[in-house]
Formats: structure tokens, C-alpha cells, sequence
């Protein structure tokens, strides 16, 4: 059966062919018609005009589409389902947000790490040539190989001294990572506030 929406000609068709008196069971039609109950109207009322021919009954009509069915309603195990699923979402989001902050402060910490270090071995350079700059201009009046190795014992003295204190630097840096690492913050309660008849009042519960 073919359903076709409804025209004003086809509401005026069907006004006038329920008000014949040979019917007794009255069509209706809102928003659709079968072509079988057009096809009836058309035949009842076609000697009273052309306008009620089938042909010009179906001028303007189409195929009727039902609107889709209502959604089926939300069950509680839909509801829970869907709210995991969001949960899950949100924290695979913030997971990735903090992996990336900490890549990023991890990144800088290793740059300032090797700049420090590019640091340290120019400083060190430094003091190892000053050092034999200095001895080498001192010891003028010495002969050329006694101030050569005088400055080169110098510069290995100062170079080995700049080692030594830049580990006890980085020794003392690590343990005091390691001490900061193990300290927890201790969270105590200072005091409760409590609400009765009387208003509301503050009781202390500790240091």
C-alpha cells in the first residue's frame, strides 16, 4: 500500500466525499492517504467535476515518509556506560597534557644541564691557561724549560683542583635532590568548624 501526503486539493476532495450521503464510514487523512482511498474519492466525485480526477488529485502529492521512531530511552547501564567512557576520555587528555609538560621541563632541565657543564670546562680551561699565563710571566727570569714546566705543574694543579671541587659541587647537588625526593608534606588538620543551633563555632583539633 502506497501512502502519498496530503494536498488542500486532496483535503477539499475529502471534505466533499465525506459529506455524500451513500458514505457511511467517513475517510480521514492528516498528513497521509493510500492511493486506494484516493483513487475511491476520485471515482465517487469525477462526474462532479474534472477537478476530482485522479489525475488531478495526485497533481502536487508525493510519496509520504514517516518520520523516524522516537529514540529509545536511556537505560541506566547506557547512562553509566557512557559516563565511564567521558571519565576514561578526560583522563587519557590530562595524562597526555602532563606527559608533555613534563617533556618539555624535562627537555629544559638537560639544556641548563649542559650548559652548566659547557660552563664548568670553559671556566676550567680558563683558569688552567690563566694559571700558566701567570707562572710563565712570573718566572721571567728563569730559563725556558724551568718556566715551562713551572707553569705547566701550575696549570695541572689548578685543573685538578677545579675537578675536585666541581664533583664535591655535584656530590653535595645529588644528595640534596635525594633529601628534597624523600621529604612527604604532612597535612594536619588545624581545626573544625562546627554547625549547630548555637551558630557556627571553630574547634581546635591539633598543632
Amino acid at each position: 500500500m502506497v501512502l502519498l501526503t496530503t494536498t488542500p486539493r486532496i483535503h477539499s476532495a475529502l471534505t466533499a466525499y465525506n459529506a455524500l450521503p451513500s458514505v457511511d464510514s467517513p475517510l480521514s487523512a492528516e498528513e497521509c492517504i493510500t492511493h486506494t482511498d484516493l483513487r475511491l474519492i476520485s471515482q465517487s466525485l469525477i462526474s462532479r467535476s474534472s477537478d476530482y480526477s485522479y489525475a488531478a488529485l495526485l497533481r502536487g502529492s508525493s510519496v509520504y515518509t514517516p518520520p523516524p521512531p522516537p529514540p529509545p530511552p536511556k537505560t541506566p547501564e547506557y547512562i553509566a556506560l557512557m559516563k565511564r567512557l567521558r571519565q576514561e576520555a578526560e583522563e587519557r587528555e590530562y595524562r597526555g597534557l602532563t606527559t608533555e609538560a613534563e617533556e618539555v621541563v624535562e627537555e629544559e632541565m638537560t639544556w641548563k644541564e649542559v650548559k652548566s657543564q659547557i660552563s664548568v670546562i670553559f671556566n676550567v680551561m680558563l683558569s688552567v691557561f690563566a694559571t700558566a699565563a701567570a707562572v710563565w710571566k712570573v718566572a721571567e727570569s728563569w730559563d725556558a724549560p724551568e718556566r715551562l714546566a713551572a707553569a705547566f705543574a701550575s696549570a695541572i694543579l689548578v685543573g685538578v683542583a677545579e675537578v675536585v671541587l666541581f664533583m664535591g659541587y655535584v656530590r653535595r647537588l645529588d644528595q640534596g635532590k635525594k633529601v628534597e625526593g624523600k621529604k612527604k608534606d604532612v597535612a594536619s588538620i588545624k581545626a573544625v568548624w562546627e554547625v549547630g543551633v548555637d551558630g557556627v563555632k571553630a574547634r581546635v583539633t591539633g598543632n
